[in-house]
């Protein structure tokens, strides 16, 4: 047998074009997957700053040519660059005007809807409305009290008005005693005591109404007791996450608990601020 004759078995496939065809579309489906992971990589980098140049923009045009990207796969990636932005926007818990303006100018360049950012737009409105209470540009807003010449309402919220009351109570330190013999038939018992009365006192809603802020006052209007505390006989207030503690110069302190979903303790806090000082 000539061995010379004899050729070693290919390393090649044989492929049907069937084959070749599907093998084509895995590494175009990859090649298409990398450039869309590239391009999303790109458009972030160019908002980490927090807005895009004109440069940028051009740059981002020949990206989405290069791409081929669907509509919903360029929605995908502008969304995440305009929350790249925002996150460097927001970092230092600050946004100022300019800022502002540029994740706007992001928003109309991707043509991203608001819904898609709700939540980011939120936080940017409150920013805003900051910006404008410490400028001493006040909201105002619609109330059924009778205001004084030159009053405004600034801050209206649902609310209820907390005060301590003794909610049960109880015996502590009773003794049955001893019970003493002392003829047939009869006894008596000494030592017996029903110990002290302890009663426990937990913070209660008495009144259910609405707090007012304007530039005069703090008013609480409630169905069953109500305050009303002019700015100039404001001691002291502290503002919580659900409630505001108001101390006047004379009387006790109230508390009143927030249940209003437009209620934020940063805007009432900055708000009563700008009245107190202006």
């Amino acid at each position: 047998m000539d061995l010379q004759q004899i050729k070693p078995p290919s390393l090649k496939l044989n492929k049907t074009p069937d084959k070749e065809t599907e093998v084509k579309k895995k590494r175009s489906f990859f090649e298409q997957r990398r450039v869309r992971s590239e391009t999303y990589k790109q458009l972030m980098l160019m908002a980490s700053d927090g807005e895009i140049s004109q440069e940028e923009e051009e740059r981002i045009k020949e990206l989405l040519m290069e791409a081929e990207l669907t509509d919903k796969q360029e929605l995908k990636g502008f969304i995440k660059a305009y929350k790249k932005a925002y996150e460097h926007v927001v970092s230092d818990e600050v946004v100022t005007e300019q800022e502002d303006k540029a994740l706007e100018r992001i928003q109309r360049l991707f043509n991203i809807p608001s819904d898609m950012i709700a939540a980011e737009l939120q936080v940017l409105d409150k920013h805003k409305l900051l910006r404008q209470i410490q400028s001493g540009i006040l909201p105002t807003c619609h109330t059924n009290i009778i205001l004084k010449k030159d009053e405004v309402a600034h801050f209206s919220y649902f609310a209820d008005l907390i005060e301590e009351r003794a909610v049960r109570g109880r015996y502590q330190g009773g003794s049955a005693g001893v019970s003493i013999r002392v003829a047939k038939g009869v006894s008596f018992r000494v030592g017996q005591s029903r110990g002290t009365y302890q009663s426990d006192r937990e913070p209660v809603a008495v009144s259910s109404g609405k707090l007012i802020v304007t530039n005069k006052r703090i008013i609480f209007d409630g169905d069953k007791k109500s305050f009303n505390i002019t700015i100039g006989q404001l001691l002291s207030y502290e503002v919580f996450d659900n409630s505001i503690l108001v101390k006047p110069t004379r009387g006790n302190p109230r508390l009143v608990e927030l249940r209003d979903t437009s209620y934020d303790p940063d805007i009432l806090d900055m708000g009563i601020n700008s009245i107190v000082y202006s």
